[in-house]
């Protein structure tokens, strides 16, 4: 019993130097008929592995892309389909859209929904051009402020920005054309 062990560990490490020493053996010509079968077998098992991976995977693209296709018909032809619209003396107009009913909402409402969107978008685009203004503002003392201190000209040349988002003097250490001091005209103090 003793023994056992011990001849399984000795199989074992020739086992173990057999497989190394193979491809040396393999490279100078002396071959194992053995090894080779069994390596040749899981070979073609591995092959045989990848070309059923590759089919399935071909399979699965070609079943999702049919599905793809055959949702995109059946919509295509859906929104083709004319909606049923019910009787113009029907009272009962909510499964109706707006659009398709004119008698829904009379034309002065929409008139005045219209004028309110309006005034509305006018408020947010006075309010971005405002807020526009102010980052274009604070970029150009910002451009003026690091020039001034970059190039060691007087603390005097600094602009400062009051609290009412006016200037206190032109800036003088960047170069403006007549478009940037027009506006900067509109925040001078």
């Amino acid at each position: 019993m003793d023994k056992d062990w011990l001849n399984d560990l000795e199989q074992n490490i020739k086992d173990t130097l057999v497989e190394k020493t193979t491809p040396v053996t393999q490279a100078i010509g002396i071959k194992s008929e053995e090894k080779t079968s069994e390596r040749h077998n899981f070979m073609e098992n591995i092959t045989k592995n990848e070309n059923t991976t590759i089919i399935m995977i071909i399979l699965a693209l070609a079943a999702i892309t049919y599905f793809v296709w055959q949702n995109k018909q059946q919509n295509m032809f859906a929104d083709s389909s004319p909606m049923n619209i019910p009787n113009q003396n029907l009272q009962d107009y909510s499964n109706v859209p707006p659009w398709y009913n004119k008698q829904l909402e009379p034309q002065d409402e929409l008139q005045r929904k219209y004028e309110a969107i309006d005034a509305a978008a006018k408020k947010i685009w006075e309010r971005t051009k405002w807020n526009t203004d102010k980052l274009i503002l604070l970029s150009t003392i910002n451009n003026n402020n690091v020039s001034v201190m970059q190039n060691n000209y007087p603390k005097s040349e600094l602009v400062y920005l009051n609290p009412d988002w006016t200037i206190s003097k032109m800036p003088k250490a960047i170069k403006l054309d007549e478009e940037d001091r027009l506006f900067l005209q509109k925040f001078l103090r």
